[in-house]
């Protein structure tokens, strides 16, 4: 009897996250997370799919961190996968929401360091390293957001992204013609490439084209 109710429990949780995707579609935002509550409450594994739906679509980064620590916890040393992305990503990106940098750049380091564990640096996801060297920077560490940058645009040369961060993070270290040249790499290839994005949304670190002619403009005058 038990198996059968924990099935029971199982295809109740599958059909409230089918009912609550459609909701997410349409826009009611309300309904579906409702139905994600509920789906959580009869399948656990359902807490990481609900962690980043309140991460990237509500923003939402106190419960959005609870529900992918709670997720990751059921299976410790791993970096379970979560759709496109994994937990550790993913609860990187909910600690920057929370300015928790420092934890940020612990959850990022995890994401990597398996990824390159298993197939070498070069199969890491530049988003992976273009995030943590953001979380680098916000704790004024420019040296290593620096090579994880460089690591990034190995593996996505036209990432205008990445570009635009290694500009800042040459412009920490007082390198100011060289961050002129990133920025100005940059503002090509956001002009040339698709913007960069998910199917979804748009990348949380990506660079628009004001912000980073703005950066060009505040950096001329300084290195002549």
């Amino acid at each position: 009897m038990a198996v059968l109710a924990a099935k029971d429990s199982l295809k109740r949780a599958e059909l409230l996250e089918g009912k609550a995707l459609s909701s997410l579609k349409l826009g009611n935002y309300d309904q579906a997370f409702s139905d994600y509550e509920k789906a959580a409450l009869l399948n656990p594994k359902s807490q990481g799919r609900i962690g980043w739906r309140y991460l990237f679509f509500l923003r939402d980064y106190k419960r959005a961190c609870n529900y992918l620590e709670a997720f990751d916890a059921q299976t410790p040393g791993l970096d379970d996968p979560i759709d496109d992305y994994s937990v550790n990503y993913l609860k990187g990106r909910a600690y920057v929401g929370l300015k928790q940098y420092k934890q940020a750049i612990d959850a990022y380091t995890v994401a990597i360091h398996n990824r390159e564990a298993r197939n070498g640096l070069e199969w890491v996801d530049y988003r992976y390293l273009v995030a943590r060297a953001v979380s680098y920077l916000a704790v004024q560490q420019p040296e290593k957001a620096l090579y994880d940058l460089d690591n990034a645009l190995k593996n996505n040369p036209k990432s205008a992204m990445a570009h635009y961060h290694r500009g800042c993070a040459l412009q920490q270290l007082n390198r100011t013609k060289e961050a002129l040249t990133a920025f100005r790499d940059a503002l090509f290839f956001v002009q040339t490439q698709p913007f960069e994005r998910d199917f979804y949304y748009e990348q949380p670190d990506a660079a628009y084209e004001g912000q980073i002619e703005a950066a060009i403009q505040k950096l001329k005058p300084l290195s002549r």
